[in-house]
């Protein structure tokens, strides 16, 4: 697979979709758990979408998958390797070539990780990556396509925003002396919030890349591989366990998600993460129309709490201490 280099790892798929030479009006199944983002990105190349079910423990809902797949409009299905860890898609390869559909992999979670030695995102028909979700970089978007093409795409520009949170990621410290001093902190327990759904259609800026090219890659797994067992035993000692249990070397874990009982024991994380200096947060951006149905998928992410991995295992091993 060869490696395309965008601004956000949506550029990313808008752009591979656009490789497929879908029709219009089309059908990708995609999973009912996952930012809404994605659903705009697919709704603006003029395709439509169905949802499949994901289950608790965030994998495919196999027989939900089989009751989509009758439609004869369904052209392709998009799994995700959520948090960074990969989907088993022996079966998905077999079921989509017996309906004859493309397999697009969504590793925005997890740019870098790998699985026996192949590179995840690139395991379908196209994929992509996010690695600005990973390292700190102003855009990055990564998207895994089997032959050579050409993009004429503008470069992102980044803004003043973007240079101050680089200083500040360049200095721990101060980065976690603002967060606990924040006036204003984001409610994570309030699902419509101030969300970025712009759908940006550029390649990534030449800071970015540069500084990209640079990253320990090995460097930065074993230090999320070393964080996520740090927390794993915080939360033994108190009562909790991560919905993945077991952790490999080779993966770029994005963060380590966990359920509580309800959103008051969540917002009690969040806002502990809050005096520690630290981001604890929930996830996904979830679609409007899957919050006004109250819906499974609410339900969960009502009851999901999200750990970082992107500090210091010397830090993290103080504040679980």
């Amino acid at each position: 697979m060869k490696e395309y280099y965008f601004s956000h790892g949506r550029s990313a798929l808008l752009n591979g979709l656009k490789l497929m030479n879908f029709s219009k009006n089309d059908l990708i199944l995609i999973p009912d758990y996952l930012c809404e983002i994605v659903e705009l990105t697919i709704k603006s190349t003029n395709l439509k979408f169905i949802k499949y079910e994901i289950n608790d423990d965030f994998s495919i809902n196999i027989k939900s998958l089989k009751r989509k797949l009758k439609s004869k409009k369904i052209k392709a299905v998009l799994f995700v390797n959520y948090f960074g860890f990969p989907q088993k898609i022996v079966e998905l390869k077999k079921l989509c070539k017996k309906y004859k559909l493309k397999i697009i992999e969504d590793n925005s979670h997890g740019h870098g990780g790998s699985l026996k030695n192949k590179i995840l995102g690139s395991r379908g028909d196209f994929g992509f990556s996010s690695p600005r979700k990973v390292f700190k970089i102003n855009s990055g978007g990564v998207l895994y396509y089997k032959n050579k093409v050409t993009f004429n795409l503008p470069k992102y520009k980044y803004n003043i925003n973007n240079t101050l949170i680089n200083l500040l990621n360049k200095n721990f410290t101060l980065k976690t002396f603002i967060k606990k001093n924040l006036i204003f902190k984001k409610d994570f327990t309030t699902p419509i919030t101030k969300r970025d759904t712009f759908v940006y259609n550029m390649s990534i800026d030449d800071l970015s890349l540069k500084k990209l090219r640079k990253e320990n890659i090995v460097k930065e797994k074993y230090k999320r591989y070393t964080n996520y067992l740090i927390w794993k035993k915080y939360l033994s000692k108190n009562n909790f366990e991560p919905i993945f249990k077991k952790v490999d070397k080779n993966l770029m874990i994005w963060c380590l998600p966990f359920y509580v009982k309800n959103s008051n024991d969540a917002k009690n994380w969040f806002l502990w993460g809050y005096k520690k200096g630290i981001t604890i947060f929930s996830w996904p951006d979830l679609s409007i129309d899957n919050i006004k149905k109250n819906n499974n998928c609410f339900k969960r992410w009502k009851r999901l709490v999200c750990l970082p991995l992107d500090m210091p295992s010397s830090f993290l091993k103080k504040i679980c201490n």
